[in-house]
């Protein structure tokens, strides 16, 4: 699995049923917010203080947490030198 550097697809809204666009209205919502939608809290914190997340992930860390609609998974036989790029370097 990798973290899509896109907003990601919740399923639910108008726009993720849509055949004409993948601008996901939940996910695109605030993105700067630096917590996790679901309960508005960050996952990460030291010293009792929270790291907030920044574009709604965390991946400069030991541990990745994005939204369940955020990830996609990779085929294991697919090529790691050639689907790194996919994240980051693909979608912008």
């Amino acid at each position: 699995m990798f973290s899509l550097s896109s907003p990601g697809i919740c399923g639910e809204c108008a726009r993720c049923k849509s055949e004409e666009s993948n601008m996901c209205d939940f996910l695109r919502i605030n993105t700067d917010r630096g917590v996790m939608l679901a309960d508005g809290k960050s996952r990460f914190s030291i010293e009792g203080q929270p790291i907030y997340h920044f574009v709604g992930t965390s991946t400069f860390s030991e541990y990745t947490v994005v939204h369940v609609g955020c990830p996609a998974k990779v085929n294991p036989e697919a090529p790691l030198d050639k689907i790194c790029v996919l994240s980051c370097g693909i979608s912008t």
